[in-house]
């Protein structure tokens, strides 16, 4: 039997104080008042959706913050965040977020090398911001993870940034490493996107050292043909065999919100001529900018003894039922 996630993603309103060149949800001024949060929690909550996700823009600047957790909270749900750390560099600003039961605090880093984060960002101070909000989080001991891009800035040496990050935050829950959501992305910054052939020279040397000193990593939009034996990780798992849901709610004139499964995304659209036959396309959702920014040679074909298979099957049957 397929275990259910539901997961919801709640946009309080699209305002940051940064400016990230590769940002998929950028600023438009658009906000929630509180009423309109909480019919949109109410939502959730009837629908059984237990995880909500604060995004934004930089959700922690909404001035409906404090009565959002403590809305949520009341209602038992799970909450986490999406953040850049930025108001979290306040002691009382962290302290009175871990009060309102805000539990898990998913902080935006993009590189160890300060001059080079806030040039992705631009943000000058960025980079010292977010470390000092990972460190009042940490004083509270509740679960900090790092969300990283792989990007043309820090492909390069994206394993040592990770080992970096590593050795600075020991109590780290682990990161969530993405591949860059090109859709979003200006003309103007299409330099920012790394060649998936770059991106198959780091990403096993990155988990191996994350695993090396027991932390949690998932992976999104990269191909499974670049995951060979660590495909579990892949978040495209979730949709293919946990029937996760995730809704997502944007405040945004041109994208739709609602539910999204794997489901939600066509053969045409998802796969290459040369994917159809490869063993791994059963657990391999999608990557947008096929065409444009990837082409078809990018892709590569796996075949998998039965052995193969069955020992990828009991290990992503593992993973799912242990987290």
């Amino acid at each position: 039997m397929k275990l259910t996630k539901k997961t919801a993603y709640l946009q309080l309103h699209r305002i940051c104080d940064q400016d990230c060149i590769f940002c998929a949800q950028p600023t438009n001024g658009k906000y929630l008042n509180f009423w309109e949060i909480t019919q949109q929690i109410d939502y959730y909550h009837t629908e059984w959706y237990t995880d909500i996700i604060f995004s934004g823009g930089e959700p922690s600047m909404s001035p409906y913050f404090f009565e959002t957790l403590k809305y949520c909270r009341e209602l038992g749900l799970e909450m986490r965040i999406l953040t850049n750390g930025h108001m979290f560099e306040d002691k009382e600003f962290a302290k009175k977020s871990l009060e309102e039961w805000l539990h898990s605090y998913h902080i935006s880093l993009h590189s160890h090398i300060e001059r080079i984060h806030d040039t992705m960002v631009k943000k000058e101070w960025s980079y010292k911001r977010s470390l000092r909000a990972m460190n009042n989080i940490l004083l509270y001991w509740w679960e900090l993870t790092i969300n990283i891009t792989i990007n043309n800035y820090n492909v390069s040496y994206f394993p040592k940034t990770i080992l970096f990050f590593l050795k600075m935050f020991p109590d780290l829950k682990g990161f969530i490493i993405n591949n860059l959501e090109t859709s979003q992305i200006t003309s103007k910054y299409y330099g920012v996107i790394a060649s998936l052939g770059d991106i198959k020279k780091i990403i096993i040397p990155a988990i191996e050292y994350i695993q090396s000193y027991d932390k949690d990593v998932r992976i999104e939009r990269v191909p499974m043909c670049y995951m060979r034996w660590y495909e579990h990780l892949s978040t495209d798992v979730e949709y293919s065999l946990m029937d996760e849901v995730k809704y997502l709610h944007y405040l945004d004139d041109n994208t739709i919100s609602g539910e999204l499964t794997r489901d939600t995304f066509s053969a045409d659209y998802t796969y290459w001529d040369n994917c159809n036959s490869c063993d791994l396309k059963w657990i391999c959702a999608w990557l947008d900018g096929i065409g444009k920014h990837y082409s078809q040679d990018d892709f590569i074909s796996q075949s998998l003894s039965q052995t193969e298979l069955r020992d990828l099957q009991n290990n992503i049957s593992h993973f799912l039922k242990t987290g």
